[in-house]
């Protein structure tokens, strides 16, 4: 604290906020992979023009650099790896760990299933902190998937016996088209069956016992939208 009638002179001046008051603020970037340390002397003069000195060393940390390889990232349906290559001494943590197979390593994997029919994106935050000082750094990563809207059929041929195997039309990721519905006619064009959110398991055709052996249709909506047409086969 400064004493009344006193004057100070700090040399150097580098990084200070003032180098003619007892207890300046002191700002110094460290740019180097390694600690640096500036030294410096203070000079009290009082009144009656008698002067002290005393010195400071100040160490000054690198900064640290939360490295990804990429801000931003894109998939479909299939994991994606984010962050970058671990270096030796740092320890690192990735908030939300929603997806991630691990958040406490540099370069997870990410896996997010999307099954809304439009793109979703979540924003992860790396926070890498140097385990001798303690100085940490961030940097976030973006990642945007897109739903998987390939449309495939199982099997065009069920067979609808009773056993419990085979015996439904079953589309591959269903879950991707939520707003679906589904028709099937017969080979003379009539419609058999029609439903709002086909989901394989609670919500599906093929197993009304009163269907004849024979070739079927299909038409697959979502939404407004004809996504696909096809066959299929119902053997007993």
């Amino acid at each position: 604290a400064p004493v009344a009638g006193n004057t100070y002179s700090w040399s150097p001046a580098t990084g200070l906020s003032s180098a003619t008051v007892a207890n300046p603020t002191l700002t110094l970037t460290n740019t180097t992979s390694a600690a640096i340390t500036q030294t410096y002397l203070l000079t009290a003069t009082n009144a009656s023009g008698c002067t002290g000195t005393t010195s400071l060393t100040v160490t000054v940390n690198p900064a640290v650099v939360a490295a990804t390889a990429a801000t931003a990232a894109t998939v479909t349906d299939a994991p994606v790896t984010i962050g970058a290559a671990p270096v030796a001494g740092f320890t690192y943590s990735w908030s939300p760990a929603t997806g991630l197979s691990s958040a406490t390593v540099a370069n997870p994997t990410v896996t997010l299933p999307n099954y809304t029919g439009i793109p979703i994106t979540r924003t992860y935050t790396l926070t890498t902190t140097n385990a001798t000082t303690g100085c940490v750094g961030t940097a976030t990563v973006v990642v945007t998937v897109n739903p998987d809207l390939t449309f495939e059929v199982y099997n065009n041929v069920i067979t609808a016996n009773g056993d419990n195997l085979n015996d439904r039309l079953k589309v591959r990721n269903i879950r991707s088209f939520p707003n679906n519905k589904v028709e099937i006619y017969n080979r003379w064009g009539r419609q058999i069956f029609s439903t709002n959110n086909y989901d394989n398991d609670t919500n599906y055709w093929g197993t009304d016992p009163i269907l004849v052996a024979g070739n079927y249709y299909y038409i697959f909506k979502q939404g407004d939208n004809t996504i696909a047409k096809g066959w299929i086969e119902v053997v007993r």
